[in-house]
C-alpha cells in the first residue's frame, strides 16, 4: 500500500518548494520524536531553538504579500503580556512567565493560527498530514508492542507503548481513532483500504483503553459521537449501522487482547474510594476557580500559579504546572477577556463548520478534533505549555479549523476544495450492511 495514501487529506498538494516541504518534515520529525520512546530527545533550548527556526524559515519562503495576520490570536498572545505586566511583582520567577510567552509565540507562528493565507494553509495541512502519519505508527507500534509483550508500563502500572506518558499515549491514540473512522467513511466499502483502516480503528480504540486516560476516553466518545452526527446527518439510520459493526469487532477484538481495561477500573475504583468520579482533578479545579474569584480581569500572570491561593501543595522547583482543566487555566492565568478570546477560536469555527460542512467531507474530522480537544482540555491543560506535542497538534487544529477564505467567507476547509478520488464518496456516506 502507498503510504502517501494513508494520508488523510489524500489529494492535498505538497508544497513545491523543496526547502519548505523539508522545513515541514524538520518540524514533523523534532515534535514527534519529543514523545517517541526510543526517538532522539532534545534539550528545552534545542526543541524551542529548532521549532522557532523552521517557522521563521517557512514565513520566509512563504508569499509575504498574501499574508494576514490573524487578529484573535495576537490579541490573545497580547492579553498574556498584559496579565504578565499587571502581576509582574507577584509571579514566582521559577514560573518563567516572559520566556514561556516568547516561546508560545515562535514555536507555531507560522504553523499556528498567528498568520493565514492561502499558501500557509496549504503547508498546515501538508504538516497534519505528516503528523497524523506519525500518530498512526505510534498507535499501531504501541498495539503491536502490547500484544507481543515488548512495550513498557509505567512505574503505576499504566500501559506507555512506545510513548514517553500514558496520558499522551491515550490522546494520541484517540486523535488516530478519530482519524481512522473518518478514513473508513470516506473510502468506498468492502475494499482493502476500508478494511486496513477498520483494523486500525480498532487497534486505536483499544490502545486509548490501555493509556488507562479516562480523559482521551471520554474525548474520543464525545468527538465520535459529534463527528458521526455531522457526517450522517439526516441518515443516523447508517450511523446506527456503523456503530453496531464497530461494536460487534471490538467485542470480539477483547476476546483476544487480554483486560485492556484494568488501567481504567483501577482508576475508577481509587476515585470510588474517595466519593468522588474526579478525585484526581477536583482539587486542581478547586485552586483555578479561587485564583479567578481573587484575580477575574488580568489572572494571576501567564503561565503561572499563586501559592497563597492554593491548597493543593504540588509545585514545582522547576516551574512545571498541573493545572488540571486549560479552560480554566487560561482564565486563571490571564484573564477573563483571555478565557472568552479562547472560546471565540474554537466554537465559532465549530459552528461554521456544524453548518456548513458537507456530510463526510475533511471539515467534518476537523469538527470531531475540535470536539475532541474542547473535552480534553477539561482535564489537560497543555495548551500553553510549548513543549507538548498536544500543545503543538491542538494549535494546528484550530489554525486549520480557523483559516478564512476571503472570497467566500467561509473556513481553510473550503479554500481549497478536495478533488474527487475514485474510492472517496462525493455524496453522503452511505454504509452497506
Amino acid at each position: 500500500m502507498d503510504l502517501s495514501q494513508i494520508l488523510l487529506f489524500r489529494n492535498e498538494a505538497a508544497p513545491q518548494n523543496r526547502t519548505l516541504r523539508f522545513a515541514l518534515w524538520g518540524i514533523a520529525l523534532v515534535t514527534l520524536s519529543q514523545i517517541f520512546t526510543f526517538g532522539f530527545h532534545f534539550s528545552t533550548i534545542q526543541y524551542y531553538g529548532i521549532l522557532a527556526l523552521l517557522n521563521l524559515l517557512i514565513l520566509t519562503l512563504t508569499d509575504i504579500h498574501s499574508i494576514k495576520g490573524n487578529l484573535d490570536m495576537w490579541v490573545f498572545w497580547l492579553l498574556m503580556w498584559l496579565s504578565i505586566l499587571v502581576n509582574f511583582m507577584d509571579i514566582p520567577r521559577e514560573f518563567q512567565s516572559i520566556p514561556r510567552t516568547v516561546s508560545f509565540c515562535l514555536l507555531i507562528i507560522a504553523v499556528g493560527p498567528f498568520f493565514q493565507s492561502p499558501s500557509l494553509l496549504v503547508i498546515k495541512r501538508y504538516l497534519l498530514n505528516i503528523l497524523n502519519l506519525g500518530l498512526l505508527f505510534f498507535t499501531l507500534l504501541s498495539f503491536i508492542g502490547y500484544v507481543l509483550h515488548f512495550l513498557p508500563k509505567d512505574n503505576q502500572g499504566y500501559y506507555l507503548g512506545c510513548i514517553d506518558h500514558s496520558m499522551t499515549l491515550g490522546a494520541i491514540a484517540g486523535f488516530t481513532a478519530l482519524n481512522c473512522l473518518h478514513e473508513i467513511i470516506k473510502t468506498k466499502p468492502k475494499t482493502p483500504r476500508q478494511r486496513f483502516f477498520i483494523c486500525c480503528f480498532v487497534a486505536a480504540v483499544l490502545v486509548t483503553l490501555l493509556a488507562a486516560s479516562r480523559t482521551s476516553i471520554g474525548s474520543l466518545g464525545c468527538a465520535a459521537v459529534s463527528y458521526l452526527a455531522l457526517s450522517f446527518r439526516g441518515q443516523y439510520v447508517n450511523a446506527v449501522k456503523l456503530v453496531l459493526v464497530f461494536v460487534i469487532v471490538g467485542f470480539i477484538a477483547l476476546q483476544f487482547t487480554g483486560n485492556v481495561t484494568a488501567g481504567v477500573e483501577s482508576k475508577m475504583e481509587y476515585s470510588a474510594s474517595h466519593n468522588s468520579a474526579f478525585y484526581t482533578r477536583k482539587h486542581a479545579w478547586a485552586d483555578r476557580w479561587n485564583e479567578i474569584k481573587h484575580h477575574p480581569f488580568f489572572g494571576v500572570g501567564a503561565h503561572s500559579r499563586r501559592y497563597e491561593l492554593n491548597a493543593v501543595d504540588n509545585f514545582s522547583s522547576k516551574g512545571q504546572i498541573e493545572a488540571g482543566n486549560a479552560w480554566l487555566f487560561v482564565w486563571s492565568s490571564m484573564g477573563i477577556f483571555a478565557f472568552l478570546l479562547l472560546c471565540v477560536m474554537f466554537f465559532r469555527p465549530m459552528s461554521h463548520l456544524w453548518f456548513n460542512s458537507p456530510p463526510g467531507s475533511d471539515g467534518s474530522l476537523i469538527f470531531g478534533q475540535l470536539c475532541f480537544l474542547a473535552v480534553y482540555m477539561n482535564a489537560e491543560s497543555s495548551i500553553t505549555a510549548a513543549g507538548s506535542f498536544i500543545f503543538f497538534y491542538t494549535w494546528l487544529i484550530v489554525a486549520i479549523a480557523g483559516q478564512k477564505n476571503e472570497t467566500a467567507n467561509s473556513t481553510g476547509l473550503e479554500l481549497l476544495p478536495m478533488k474527487s478520488a475514485p474510492d472517496t464518496p462525493q455524496t453522503q456516506p452511505e454504509i452497506k450492511a
